[in-house]
């Protein structure tokens, strides 16, 4: 392995929490000085459109996209001029032609009077204030829409530090807090509008630092800089960490030590009546964390233990000890004995068929941080602080689990990923992999256009990275539009077998023009993969569009990093890949369907159901 990755970890590590501008300013120039030519990092091709100075967050927006595993270009357009420039198509923005495009607009600076004139509106003129500046927003982000497919990051509106009636706010009408509230919410409404848009929680950010702070005053009347220096690191954070959840590169896998993290004390010389675990400081600290935990396993975080201690011993304290919140019914994997922890979490990889780049390992010894970190550079490696008392806050201010939206099938995922284990187990006590899948006895239920379901479909194409042929991200308003255009089909694939229910673990939107079907999206959840239910899902399909009106069926494969591993998948499956494409990033895969073929073969060990909608 190149030591590229390595190198980059080691950097981001030796950053502190909080970096300030000149910790930022050392980080790019040790990145500039360093070969990260085989890291895998994903370009982004960003823009700022701001009502204020913004020149200040370049930087740490290119530093912060590195230790998330994206290199950002940006564009930063002029100051203030965030109407001209998203109106005009000739403007820089659109030479530009953004990825991604983070509206940056405070209502301070478009609606100044909501803020510093309230108290002289009265009702009438405070409602055509605002209707004016929403209908000249919305306008501006459909023009931009129009012109443009980048994704749209728009910032939320700040509360007042200060209310200008004071306590007197809080049942005035019209109320200045409750203004703002509500524009935020009529923001928040604009997703089911304008696709691909998500808010920035800039007002959540602020509290957070403290209103009164987040602007410092003598920066704003010298240089129109609206954002602390103390907050900017945070506030670009905002920004990649949703870019993070819209490009599947959330993290999914908790791993954990156990003396010293989970309870007080070392095990081994204490015994478990002797540990940190209780009502009384220290151990109501290690309670407090694990109530932390806890809060990330019911979000559909996985948790694992990566410990070098005795087995028998740390099971007695999650399964007897009194005051343990977690139990072995929330950790998918226990890694507990005396080799090595990268060791382990690559066989808890392994076992939960999850990639190391989804684990973030956490431990209060830097020395085992930084074996892992040295090892598995993928793995996001996090110290604990000295104090106990801080181990939750560490925890909560950890954006990188963060996702779009949580789903039913999210809040299940914990158990999921026991069972996966299960399956691990049997897979290398059988003789072969035939028996392996006959054993499971694998029930594949499939559903067309199921609206209730959308939300799971969308959360799919936004966090599967591996086995998805296109890796087109997509909404769950998209999704519902789909379902919704009788010239597009949308299947889902809930998969079942002896150890429990997997859940949904398959898409597939299928175009249909003329006498042509188009797989457009064909995607399956990394945990299912290796277990033959993405080549029986497209033999189904295949087989639909045999016995229907189409003459052709055609599969659309988009190369990328991660993909590439199942870039003859198709080829697998008795498809044809056109002689123009044979180099392209983008390819077509198709089959003559008028050749009047015999059935497309479903593996004989997995059992396709059909559900309601019928399909």
């Amino acid at each position: 392995m190149s030591d590229s990755p390595q190198k980059l970890a080691d950097l981001i590590a030796a950053l502190p929490p909080a970096p300030t501008v000149l910790d930022v300013s050392r980080f790019l120039a040790d990145l500039k000085s360093a070969d990260l030519s085989r890291t895998k990092l994903e370009p982004v091709k960003l823009a700022l459109v701001s009502s204020f100075t913004s020149d200040m967050l370049i930087d740490s927006l290119v530093a912060h996209g590195y230790c998330d595993g994206f290199d950002i270009s940006v564009y930063n357009a002029p100051f203030g001029q965030y109407m001209q420039e998203t109106l005009d198509s000739s403007s820089g923005l659109y030479r530009f032609a953004p990825d991604v495009v983070f509206f940056a607009v405070r209502l301070q600076d478009a609606c100044p009077d909501i803020y510093y004139s309230f108290n002289s509106l009265d009702g009438p003129s405070l409602q055509k204030l605002t209707a004016r500046w929403q209908t000249d927003w919305l306008s501006a982000l459909r023009t931009f829409r129009s012109n443009s497919s980048a994704l749209i990051l728009c910032a939320n509106y700040e509360q007042p530090a200060y209310p200008s009636l004071g306590l007197a706010d809080a049942d005035a009408q019209p109320s200045q807090c409750v203004t703002v509230v509500n524009l935020n919410a009529w923001l928040r409404s604009l997703a089911q509008e304008i696709t691909d848009f998500h808010i920035v929680d800039i007002d959540a950010l602020a509290s957070r630092h403290g209103r009164a702070r987040f602007t410092q005053p003598r920066m704003w009347f010298l240089a129109r800089s609206a954002i602390a220096p103390d907050a900017t690191w945070d506030y670009v954070g905002q920004i990649i960490c949703l870019l993070r959840a819209v490009r599947g590169r959330s993290r999914k896998v908790l791993a954990l030590d156990c003396d010293n993290t989970l309870w007080g004390g070392v095990l081994g010389e204490l015994s478990s009546s002797g540990i940190a675990l209780g009502h009384d400081f220290p151990g109501s600290a290690y309670v407090a964390f694990q109530r932390r935990i806890l809060e990330l396993y019911h979000r559909g975080i996985v948790l694992i233990v990566a410990s070098r201690n005795d087995h028998s011993a740390v099971m007695d304290v999650f399964n007897n000890h009194p005051e343990m919140l977690l139990r072995s019914e929330h950790i998918a994997y226990f890694g507990i004995n005396w080799d090595p922890k990268p060791q382990n979490l690559q066989r808890a990889a392994v076992a939960l068929n999850l990639g190391l780049d989804s684990f973030v390992f956490i431990d209060d010894n830097p020395v085992e941080c930084a074996m892992v970190r040295s090892i598995l550079p993928e793995v996001l490696s996090i110290c604990l602080p000295e104090d106990p008392a801080e181990f939750e806050t560490a925890l909560a201010g950890l954006d990188c689990f963060d996702q779009i939206s949580v789903s039913a099938e999210d809040r299940h995922r914990g158990p999921m990923y026991r069972q996966e284990a299960s399956r691990s187990e049997l897979k290398t006590s059988v003789k072969d992999l035939e028996t392996f899948y006959r054993e499971l006895a694998m029930i594949a239920t499939i559903s067309r256009n199921d609206s209730s379901v959308a939300s799971r479909a969308a959360q799919l194409t936004q966090r599967t990275n591996q086995f998805n042929m296109t890796t087109v991200r997509r909404t769950e308003s998209q999704i519902k539009e789909f379902m919704s255009n009788p010239g597009y089909d949308v299947f889902t694939l809930r998969l079942q077998d002896r150890f429990g229910d997997n859940g949904i673990v398959g898409l597939a939107v299928v175009e249909h023009r003329d006498k042509e079907d188009i797989l457009e999206t064909f995607l399956m959840s990394c945990r299912v993969l290796g277990r033959t239910v993405e080549t029986a899902f497209l033999s189904w399909l295949m087989n639909r569009s045999l016995s229907g009106q189409a003459s052709r069926f055609t599969a659309l494969y988009c190369r990328t990093v991660k993909n590439a591993p199942f870039a003859d998948f198709y080829k697998s499956c008795r498809l044809q890949l056109a002689d123009d494409d044979q180099s392209q990033d983008t390819q077509k895969w198709s089959y003559d369907l008028s050749l009047g073929s015999a059935e497309f073969c479903v593996p004989p060990w997995i059992e396709i159901r059909l559900a309601s909608p019928a399909v």
